[in-house]
Formats: C-alpha cells, sequence, structure tokens
C-alpha cells in the first residue's frame, strides 16, 4: 500500500540476480511505510489502537499509604456503655446502714428523744416497736421503749425524761430487720450527750380577759417536772405586790398554768414568778433542784394579744 503521491521507486539494474531484486522490492515497501507514517503524523491522525496498560485496583493499603496519618499515640478504640447499672456485692451490715444517733427537743431544754437514722430502711413499715435482737443501750438507765418512727428513723421516747444535768452515753451494736435478720458492724456506733438543769425557762401568757380581770399564764420549764407541792413551789408578784397563786399541770409535761382573777389587773400589769425555796420538784425519776425565775406583761392593747402569745 502506497499513499497517493508518496509512491517511492528503487530502480533495480536488469542484470541484477534474483536474490537481489527481492532483497531491493523489500527496502522500498520499508521506504513506503515510514513515509506513510511520517505523513499520519503531520496530518494528526490517530495510528493504530494500543491497549490501555491495565490498572490496579485501589485497594485500603494503597489508600492509607496515599495519606498517611499524623505520628502520635493510637487512639484506643472506644469500650460500649453497659445497659445494666452497676450493682455492689457488699453485704448489708451495721456499718453500711452509717447510723447517726441524735438527742432530740427544744434549744436549751432537757432532750425529749433520742433517735438513729439509717440510710436504707429497715422494717417494711412505720410505727413498729424495736425487736428484742436490735442491741442499743443507754447508761444510766433510763426506761422508755425504742419504736421506729418511720422506716429508716428508730426512736427512743423517756417513760419519765430524762435527768437534768446528767450525762448519758448511747451505743447502739446491732438492728434487726424485720424478716429477722440482725446485723452488726465492725464496730459500735456512740452518742454522748449532757442534759441542762432544771430551771424556769419562761413565762407565757396564754388567755387574757380584761372583762373578765382574768389571766391565765404558763410555766415552761426546761423539761419535764413534778412538782410535789404547787402551792409552795412558785413565788408570784403581781405589780410588785406578792401574791399566791395556784398552779395545775399543763398538757404538755414541762409545762404548769397559773390562773389569775384580780380586779386590779389590768393593761400593763407585770407578772413575775420565781422558784421559791421550799419547792419539791421531781424529774427524771428522782428529786431535782430547780432554778430560774421570769416574767410577761399584759398587753396594753387588745388587738397586740394573738393567738394566745402577748406581743
Amino acid at each position: 500500500m502506497s499513499a497517493p503521491g508518496l509512491d517511492a521507486y528503487v530502480v533495480v539494474p536488469a542484470d541484477s540476480p534474483p536474490e537481489e531484486e527481492t532483497r531491493m522490492h523489500a527496502a522500498s515497501r520499508m521506504i513506503q511505510l515510514s513515509l506513510l507514517l511520517v505523513l499520519v503524523a503531520l496530518l494528526g491522525c490517530p495510528g493504530p489502537e494500543s491497549p490501555e496498560p491495565e490498572m490496579a485496583p485501589l485497594t485500603a493499603t494503597s489508600a492509607a499509604s496515599a495519606e498517611p496519618e499524623p505520628a502520635g499515640e493510637p487512639i484506643p478504640a472506644a469500650t460500649p456503655a453497659s445497659s445494666t447499672p452497676e450493682t455492689s456485692d457488699e453485704p448489708v451490715t451495721l456499718d453500711t446502714l452509717n447510723p447517726r444517733i441524735r438527742e432530740r427537743g427544744q434549744a436549751g431544754m432537757i432532750p425529749d428523744r433520742i433517735e438513729i437514722r439509717f440510710e436504707q430502711p429497715v422494717v417494711s413499715r412505720s410505727n413498729v416497736r424495736a425487736a428484742s435482737t436490735t442491741d442499743v443501750s443507754i447508761t444510766p438507765k433510763v426506761e422508755g421503749r425504742w419504736t421506729f418512727k418511720d422506716r429508716s428513723t428508730l426512736t427512743f421516747k423517756p417513760a419519765v425524761g430524762f435527768a437534768p444535768e446528767t450525762e448519758y452515753l448511747v451505743v447502739l451494736k446491732a438492728v434487726q430487720f424485720d424478716d429477722g435478720e440482725s446485723l452488726a458492724g465492725q464496730r459500735s456506733y456512740q452518742r454522748v450527750f449532757t442534759t441542762p438543769a432544771l430551771t424556769l425557762r419562761r413565762l407565757e401568757l396564754t388567755r387574757w380577759q380584761p372583762s373578765a380581770n382574768r389571766a391565765e399564764l404558763a410555766l415552761v420549764f426546761a423539761g419535764p417536772v413534778t412538782i410535789r407541792r404547787p402551792a409552795n413551789a412558785i413565788v408570784w408578784t403581781i405589780d410588785g405586790i406578792r401574791r399566791r397563786v395556784p398552779i395545775r399541770r399543763g398538757s404538755r409535761p414541762n409545762v404548769w398554768i397559773a390562773t389569775v382573777t384580780d380586779r386590779g389587773l389590768k393593761a400593763g400589769s407585770l407578772f413575775e414568778a420565781g422558784v421559791g425555796d421550799r419547792a419539791v420538784f421531781s424529774a427524771g425519776g428522782g428529786p431535782q433542784p430547780a432554778t430560774g425565775a421570769a416574767s410577761v406583761t399584759l398587753p396594753k392593747d387588745k388587738a397586740a394579744f394573738i393567738r394566745g402569745v402577748a406581743v
């Protein structure tokens, strides 16, 4: 094959041998092919297609090597969160209940009870008496009853009150659940407290009737008290004049009530009461001395006496 106008001619001498003629014709064909390739290159025609080289697939290893990660500490794999809450295998003992012992009562007054609070419920219901195997003691000994005020609070109420000016030691060694199991701890739990003296703390006006010239007053002591001879126990003065005033026991164990009816009562009248020298008191199960004095003034304005309190 030859391109138009590009025919190449090779002159072969007539006397050349046949082998030489054959060789010369082959050279002519090679020249024609070379000229054809030059023409194709000049004209921009595509040459014969050659198969594209086969590309290797991109693997994870080759991708990682293409973009290397910066050097540093390896990141640990995340641990999946547990769907169940952690539970402690620690057995329940008196120590895990963490009991707290406290005496309770009004500030400055002899306590009227002892409370032991636990961090977990001990019984299934309130107002149940403590089991006999609950090991708790009070020294000096006090008669009374241990009762669960609620599921996690054990309360002691003395039968006749704590004695004044006395140091008490409360010791808890074990507590019984209502299923019969008794729990002790590695140690006992203790509380020491001292009661204040038996004193007359204050005098309160509880009722005032100007039209009837009648006033009712409350003698408030520091703790439960029994007055053996009430008529001689308290020394009274009204507006500076010594008076004899009868008293009776009130609704609370530390309160005694005095009622005064006198035509001389008026707004501004001053009541003064003090413990007498011949007073005989009993508190905490035995005779006790008492001291103290208090006073109150009848209000000048009836509106100033509200709900039994002089203001």
